[in-house]
């Protein structure tokens, strides 16, 4: 789960587009699950609307009221054994926490949404701008979590990356 499509998302349509879209597919490609079996899922459904066409900003609490009943109708009706939230948006939004989380203080600690587990973690667009090697591997230990949740097999070269 996102807070929005970025530009390139947006254009071709395509969740994946996009360098943070590629990295998260590389990501979920070494969790060795098929693209099939996952559904990115945005927030917003549209790009924040800017004054200018450069730069992005995160929703709006009104644009975030608007879309949250058909975000959580989506979880409702995909029924995912997990949800991992991809940075701020997604985790305040479905946490429903009175006063604002940080991702940085909130990933890797599992909550509930709607009766599933639901972990928080770094956007793939942090990992691009703070690409150090223990961010890398917070975020790859969280897919880890992810995937134990899962059940599914974790080998050791998965549990060896970014060490």
């Amino acid at each position: 789960m996102t807070e929005h499509p970025e530009e390139g998302e947006e254009v071709s349509g395509d969740p994946f587009a996009g360098p943070s879209g590629e990295l998260l597919g590389k990501a979920i490609r070494a969790m060795g699950l098929g693209m099939d079996r996952v559904h990115l899922v945005p927030v917003l459904r549209w790009r924040p609307v800017l004054p200018s066409r450069v730069g992005s900003r995160p929703p709006t609490s009104a644009e975030i009221a608007f879309c949250l009943p058909f975000l959580r109708a989506q979880v409702e009706i995909l029924a995912p054994r997990v949800v991992v939230a991809l940075g701020n948006v997604p985790l305040n939004a479905l946490a429903g926490a009175d006063a604002p989380l940080r991702i940085t203080q909130e990933r890797g600690v599992w909550r509930q949404v709607s009766g599933v587990p639901l972990l928080p973690t770094y956007l793939p667009s942090y990992l691009l701008r703070n690409p150090s090697p223990k961010v890398k591997r917070e975020f790859w230990e969280d897919l880890l979590a992810a995937m134990e949740r899962l059940g599914l097999p974790i080998s050791e070269r998965q549990r060896g990356f970014y060490r």
